[in-house]
């Protein structure tokens, strides 16, 4: 048996690079897959890689910043494949700039995008997890979370928020049977 046979996954962001990499090799491990991205052509590429690949996949556009769009896509998951096992939160943006030459706008685009949209997707995902007693929320951290990078100081800011919140949240779920981190 396959380690994700039978699973159900949601990933964010699944339209770019490492959705596609992320997106096969879980097919591959078994795992029936939602591949969200803003984009709806660019989640219909993974998909496609991942039907070629022997998976089984869907497409579902829709913009991580909003929880309803959390709804949409675990409603279509669990329609297509049965309940959801896994959600995986990759949706992020990179802007390499100068903290001083940053505009307040696109400082509240990388937060929301990165680090709300993680809130939002581990809450909605969490709540249909926690009745099962089984689940798991994996979100994509940095190690520039923790040692910055220059020109990356929202990126930064994001991805150590990400880190806080997955351990904060990890407490809160102890001995519940649903999980979550962050790599």
């Amino acid at each position: 048996m396959k380690l994700l046979e039978g699973k159900t996954v949601a990933m964010t962001g699944g339209g770019g690079g490492l959705g596609l990499c992320y997106g096969v090799a879980m097919a591959k491990a078994g795992a029936a897959i939602a591949v969200s991205d803003i984009n709806l052509a660019a989640a219909q590429a993974t998909v496609d890689a991942i039907t070629s690949a022997g998976g089984r996949a869907i497409a579902v556009q829709g913009d991580v910043t909003r929880a309803a769009t959390f709804e949409q896509l675990f409603d279509r998951a669990e329609a297509e494949f049965g309940p959801l096992d896994v959600l995986l939160n990759i949706a992020g943006m990179f802007p390499r700039k100068a903290m001083v030459d940053m505009s307040e706008e696109e400082w509240d685009a990388v937060i929301t995008l990165n680090l709300k949209s993680v809130f939002l997707g581990a809450r909605a995902a969490i709540r249909r997890m926690l009745p099962r007693k089984h689940g798991i929320v994996l979100s994509t951290a940095s190690g520039t979370g923790i040692r910055g990078q220059p020109k990356g100081s929202a990126y930064s800011a994001s991805k150590a928020g990400i880190i806080g919140f997955t351990r904060a949240v990890s407490l809160e779920l102890n001995g519940t049977g649903v999980r979550i981190n962050c790599f």
